[in-house]
Order: structure tokens, then sequence, then C-alpha cells
């Protein structure tokens, strides 16, 4: 059974947990199947939007195809829930991602 698959099945049988599904759209991306880790990652920020991890690997996918428009909406939102959460790192993280779009 691939990582993919054992993640997959993880999923299924914990449904609420967030950080399985998130784990698995990271594999996806690195096994090169972007749009699905898309999928994964857009799933993830719908069903748990408080799960900021998520925010700046959605960004970078979302970059990565040329949505930049859609990329820094989802740096901004994930700014804000890091403020929420008194998150510094991730808020930094995630401003010079969007720093970076902006100086592009």
């Amino acid at each position: 059974m691939s990582k993919i698959q054992l993640l997959e099945t993880l999923v299924r049988r914990n449904p609420a947990d967030p950080f399985a599904l998130y784990a698995l759209a990271i594999e996806l991306r690195n096994e090169e199947r972007f749009e699905e880790a898309r999928t994964a990652f857009s799933s993830v920020k719908q069903n748990f939007p408080l799960y900021l991890p998520n925010y700046y690997h959605l960004g970078a996918e979302l970059e990565r195809i040329g949505d930049v428009v859609s990329a820094e909406a989802v740096y901004q939102e994930g700014i804000r829930l890091a403020e929420q959460q008194s998150d510094i790192h991730a808020r930094d993280e995630l401003a010079r991602a969007l720093q970076q779009i902006v100086h592009e």
C-alpha cells in the first residue's frame, strides 16, 4: 500500500481530523499530483477553516498555477487567522509569502 493510499484510508477513518486531510494534500503535492493536492488543500480550508498550517500551502499551490489574486486572498486570510491565534511564526511566514507576490 502506498503512502497516499494509507493517508486516504486515514482520512476515511478520521473525517473530523484536519491533519489527516492536510497530510494527504502534502503527499499529493510531493508526488506532483498538483490538481489533487490543490483540491485537498481547498477541502481542508473549507472543512477546517481554523487549521492554520494549510493556508501557506494552499496559497503556494495557487501561486504555482498563476492564480495570484486567490493566493493573495488566502495568504491575507491566513495572516488574520494567525493573528487571532497569536501565532507569530505563521503570521510572519504568510506575510513573507504575500510580500513576495507583491514584489514580483
